[in-house]
């Protein structure tokens, strides 16, 4: 194993773990993990009493800087799986396609990164061997993520919209049942009177049959 490349392949793994960090509002303890191990075996091949045993303890390290990016990278990309489904409950009651176009292929674009990510983890003997592809998928994820939130702006217009309409229906259903029951109550008032009037016309033309 090259130093130079070991080096490279330890400082892409704290970059990620710094720059990711700062997204994600802290990474998964397990890319910190990684990298930790990825320290000691370089310790340990800088202590080796042969070259192979050096080789082999900085392969070890090496494998461990890609897992450490991996699992940087698995934890950033459920950080935006997590805020798409607040994304999805804040506009649930408008229909979000029409402010965002491409709405449903990005919908489809994050179950595709949540499958990945499962495949992967399935195989978590091997993680190290998806760090490249964990890369990309955070990419396509972090730039749908931006998209979804250049289109707040309109949406929070059509949410205000929304709200208003049913606070107007509900203004509307409250003056409908106002006036119902204000229509039943002139009602009853008005079967109440014809009763009285009724009661009185028989009482008189009984007392003048009488007379």
């Amino acid at each position: 194993m090259n130093v130079s490349e070991l080096h490279l392949a330890y400082k892409t793994a704290e970059d990620a773990l710094h720059s990711l960090g700062m997204v994600a509002d802290g990474v998964d303890t397990a890319a910190v993990n990684e990298l930790r191990y990825a320290g000691k075996h370089i310790l340990d091949g800088l202590l080796a009493e042969d070259e192979s045993e050096r080789d082999e303890q900085f392969q070890r390290a090496h494998r461990h800087c890609e897992r450490a990016v991996y699992e940087a990278y698995d934890s950033a990309i459920f950080y935006y799986f997590d805020q798409f489904g607040r994304f999805k409950d804040d506009y649930r009651m408008i229909v979000v396609s029409e402010v965002i176009a491409d709405f449903v292929s990005i919908e489809r674009l994050m179950q595709d990164a949540r499958n990945f990510l499962e495949t992967a983890r399935r195989n978590s003997n091997a993680r190290g061997d998806y760090y490249k592809q964990a890369t990309e998928w955070y990419e396509r994820v972090s730039e749908a993520g931006k998209r979804l939130d250049a289109g707040r702006e309109e949406l929070n217009k059509k949410v205000d919209q929304y709200n208003k309409a049913v606070e107007e229906a509900e203004r509307i259903r409250l003056d409908a049942s106002r006036s119902r029951a204000e229509a039943e109550t002139g009602r009853r008032q008005t079967l109440k009177i014809t009763i009285a009037v009724a009661i009185v016309t028989i009482l008189v033309n009984a007392i003048f049959g009488l007379l």
